[in-house]
């Protein structure tokens, strides 16, 4: 039987670890595209192989939602969000390539097809 001290120990290590795996993702991250870099600020919900994203820009008017998912599974880490915007749509593809980097393609209906786009921890608004 474990004393009160290595109970509230052990509490305290899985609320810890809870947390910090819970924010991995959340925070704000430049998204590069056709040349030009914007800042989104991502929240996540979710298990640690499934993380629902939902985001917004930051330091701008576009009023765009994001929304979408992080898998991690099999040794591999892909992402998928959708940018819409009124009738604006844009669906977003890729792997981790590191722990601050996304990698992949998009498409909108504006015409965009498979071009590329970079995720990367931290803001360029920052």
């Amino acid at each position: 039987m474990k004393n009160p001290l290595q109970r509230l120990l052990i509490v305290c290590f899985g609320i810890i670890v809870f947390l910090f795996s819970s924010s991995l993702f959340a925070d704000e991250w430049s998204l590069t595209r056709l040349g030009k870099t914007s800042t989104v600020d991502f929240s996540t919900s979710g298990s640690d192989n499934r993380k629902n994203l939902t985001g917004h820009y930051v330091g701008t008017t576009n009023d765009s939602k994001f929304n979408g998912t992080v898998y991690q599974n099999r040794g591999k880490t892909l992402i998928h969000f959708v940018q819409t915007d009124g009738t604006y749509v844009a669906i977003h593809s890729g792997i981790k390539i590191n722990n601050n980097t996304y990698s992949g393609v998009w498409y909108d209906n504006s015409g965009n097809k498979s071009k590329k786009f970079t995720l990367k921890r931290g803001g360029s608004s920052l």
